[in-house]
Parts: structure tokens; C-alpha cells; sequence
């Protein structure tokens, strides 16, 4: 078996951002979990990543990542009321419904 790569310098945000644009096959991370797990494991606690998704427009990856936690996260309200205020199928119901079960008195 060869030398693994050297990671350092690796921009993770970056790598997903071009899986999600490019709408490749989810691609194969060994000897882990599959990358829609990291994806939003991963961000769930980031609205800034979430809000770059929006922009990039990954409505339905941003929603699934938004709404992972079961509980507030400081700074996803705005993120989840942009998705709400898209009106997109699949995309702001969800969204509304995680706004009125975890932030309904911020809203």
C-alpha cells in the first residue's frame, strides 16, 4: 500500500461544495461514514456553510443540513427563514416546521 496523501492545506468546505455542484455520485470515503453523514454531522452547527449552500443553490442539502439537530442552534433561525422564504417543494415546509418547534419564540 502507498503513502496516504498529505492532507494538510486540505480545504474541506471547498471538496464539498464541488461533490455538491458537480451532483457527482456520493463519493466513496474509506472506512467511513457516507458523505452525506459528514455533510451534515458536519455542518449542522455552521449556518455560514448552510448559507453558502443556499447561495450555491443546494436548497434541499442546506434544509436536511439546517434541520439535523434537534435543538436551537445560534444563528440557524435566519438560515431556516431563508429557506422558508423561498417557497421551494420539499424545502420550506420542513424548514417552517423546524422553526415552529425549535425557535417559535424567536420568530
Amino acid at each position: 500500500m502507498g503513502k496516504l496523501p498529505d492532507l494538510e492545506g486540505f480545504d474541506l468546505e471547498a471538496w464539498v461544495m464541488a461533490v455538491l455542484t458537480e451532483k457527482l455520485h456520493e463519493p466513496f470515503l474509506p472506512s467511513a461514514q457516507s458523505f452525506w453523514f459528514h455533510v451534515h454531522e458536519g455542518y449542522c452547527f455552521d449556518p455560514a456553510f448552510v448559507s453558502r449552500m443556499i447561495e450555491a443553490g443546494h436548497l434541499w442539502e442546506a434544509m436536511m443540513t439546517a434541520t439535523e439537530m434537534h435543538c436551537r442552534v445560534d444563528g440557524m433561525a435566519e438560515v431556516l427563514e431563508r429557506l422558508v422564504a423561498m417557497g421551494e417543494d420539499g424545502v420550506s415546509g420542513p424548514a417552517q416546521q423546524w422553526l415552529d418547534l425549535h425557535y417559535s419564540d424567536e420568530t
